[in-house]
């Protein structure tokens, strides 16, 4: 795998935006009031992502031993749920998580880099992804353009791009950004990211083909939030996909996994 060097390009301000989201996550700021139970949030999260990895491995069915870059890998624990013969490669801007990483699954290759500009050759990868990544960035700057054509630009002829991402479209996405807008304070106070904004179906779909993209798509995928009863969270999820078949639900779902494919 090349990799690209790319100096001192990036902008100071840019440096400023990753210097604050690395002091919210590495720390692991949390909301005190809430508490975290482990089990809950396997739960939770194990549904989202063996869902959303089954997508891409779908896609990648016909590769042998495929090339998958996690943007936004932290602490890689989506590597666990593709195949083992895949070659795996993550890139986050913080490097608490990727130092855990590197200690826990050698079979990673992975590097501190930032998304908007990419340290890797063209054409590099079958599939790139990212999971609930996009909704931070759009909050950083104008740079979700950016960032999914970095995805676009690494990815392989007839390779693939994921991405996802909380929808705006929903009551628990639509109230975020209103309380993240109206009063961002109290909003870092929760524990919540101080640049998360979250996305419409429409406007991923939108940056996916000005990236180049073909036969873009989106689904709805129903998500438990960690923060419910592991009885109500099964429930909700099990509602969630049966309506996630329906057309209209597809845009309105609680968060929304979109796919381009690159010529």
């Amino acid at each position: 795998m090349a990799l690209l060097g790319h100096g001192d390009s990036v902008c100071q301000n840019r440096l400023e935006v990753l210097k604050a989201e690395r002091e919210w996550y590495e720390p692991g700021r949390k909301n005190s009031a809430l508490t975290d139970n482990p089990c809950e949030h396997t739960l939770a999260y194990a549904h989202v992502r063996s869902y959303y990895v089954k997508n891409i491995e779908e896609k990648l069915a016909h590769v042998k031993t495929p090339n998958i870059l996690d943007v936004g890998v932290g602490d890689g624990t989506t590597r666990a749920y593709f195949r083992k013969d895949a070659h795996f490669y993550g890139i986050d801007v913080s490097r608490k998580p990727l130092m855990k990483l590197k200690r826990d699954q050698t079979d990673v290759d992975c590097i501190e880099a930032d998304a908007v500009e990419m340290p890797f050759a063209s054409e590099t990868f079958d599939a790139v992804y990212c999971l609930g990544l996009l909704h931070h960035i759009v909050g950083q700057g104008d740079l979700l353009d950016r960032v999914v054509g970095e995805m676009a630009r690494t990815t392989r002829s007839n390779g693939f791009v994921f991405a996802l991402e909380p929808n705006v479209l929903y009551p628990s996405g639509l109230a975020m950004n209103v309380v993240q807008r109206a009063y961002p304070q109290m909003y870092a106070r929760m524990g919540f990211v101080p640049h998360e904004r979250c996305l419409s179906p429409g406007s991923l779909k939108k940056s996916f083909l000005k990236a180049g993209l073909c036969k873009v798509s989106f689904k709805a995928c129903g998500y438990a939030t960690n923060r419910f009863p592991v009885s109500l969270q099964k429930a909700t999820y099990s509602i969630e996909n049966k309506c996630s078949e329906n057309l209209i639900f597809s845009r309105f779902g609680w968060w929304t996994c979109v796919k381009g494919e690159k010529a």
